[in-house]
């Protein structure tokens, strides 16, 4: 039998598969676990009474990793850093280190009642050979988890930012959109050109330093440009709620808080509630990625739109 601890999980007692999920009770014997429940609003138990008929998800370390991709997975829905912190596996005690993390600060986008199917059915869909890791869903939803979390709205910006990029990078490379032109097409066409006119150029007016940052870069102009890749992401599933003018508008504060560490053009009230509004697209995207959209906000709520910078 094992048992493990659940931290920031906050529903209704459910079951995965052989695993069941109890809310425990607000009386803890332990003083200690009772201050750490008052800091980390614990408020679960997993009980396995046997491992060995469960299958992997994503990662492949036994039980301990089955109830890491489980607490991965929760945190999408819940807007939490959900995560174990004790567990006992056959009378054999393992505690991990106390995580100190912020309230959550994003919304609910499953209900709770709907924890259980929403589980069973990203997990049928994980266990599909290399779709994990064709999709890179798992690392996508690392980074949107600490965006959950994050006491500042820039750094969940930009972790969000990471989320939806990891996505569109992953989709782009399995449809072979890495680049523009085939390799051999960009070089022989575009490359050859460039550097003819890089080397009829006086000398007086460019340094040698400069031309070869110039060249340096020509690859970059066989790159298609990440909101591009975005784009053919949103389209390719049909994710109608992260319109144009918000792609547009996060590609922008992106592009201004990564160069210039500066907000230009947003008034306060974008700045406000950017974040947020695209934190929780990303919840939704990856929410419908795991095929999980009938637990997901009705058609009503999936608009998330902002006035867009002036």
């Amino acid at each position: 039998m094992a048992t493990f601890l659940i931290s920031n999980l906050n529903t209704v007692n459910f079951n995965f598969e052989n695993i069941r999920f109890e809310r425990l009770s607000n009386d803890i014997e332990d003083e200690s676990e009772k201050q750490f429940r008052k800091q980390h609003n614990i408020t679960f138990q997993a009980v396995a009474d046997d491992d060995l008929y469960i299958k992997p998800i994503i990662s492949n370390n036994g039980l301990i990793g089955i109830i890491d991709d489980i607490c991965l997975l929760l945190s999408l829905p819940l807007s939490s850093y959900v995560y174990w912190h004790k567990c006992t596996i056959n009378g054999t005690i393992e505690r991990r280190g106390l995580l100190h993390v912020s309230e959550a600060v994003g919304s609910l986008m499953v209900k709770y009642n709907k924890i259980e199917p929403f589980l069973n059915t990203a997990a049928k869909l994980l266990r599909k050979p290399d779709w994990a890791a064709k999709t890179r869903i798992a690392h996508s939803i690392s980074f949107l988890r600490a965006a959950c979390c994050s006491e500042f709205s820039d750094v969940a910006f930009m972790l969000s930012w990471i989320a939806l990029e990891i996505l569109a990078n992953a989709y782009a490379s399995d449809q072979g959109f890495k680049t523009i032109l085939s390799k051999n097409t960009f070089n022989k066409i575009v490359k050859p050109p460039i550097n003819r006119a890089l080397s009829e150029i006086d000398k007086a007016n460019f340094t040698e330093e400069q031309k070869k940052l110039i060249k340096d870069k020509l690859p970059e102009l066989n790159r298609p440009s990440i909101i591009s890749k975005v784009r053919k992401l949103r389209d390719a599933y049909e994710w109608d709620f992260m319109t144009n003018q918000l792609i547009n508008d996060c590609y922008k504060f992106r592009n201004s808080f990564m160069h210039d560490g500066t907000h230009a053009g947003f008034d306060q009230r974008t700045l406000i509630i950017l974040p947020t509004r695209f934190k929780n697209s990303i919840q939704l995207a990856l929410i419908y990625l795991l095929g999980c959209s009938d637990y997901a906000p009705s058609l009503e709520n999936k608009k998330i739109e902002i006035r867009g910078s002036e």
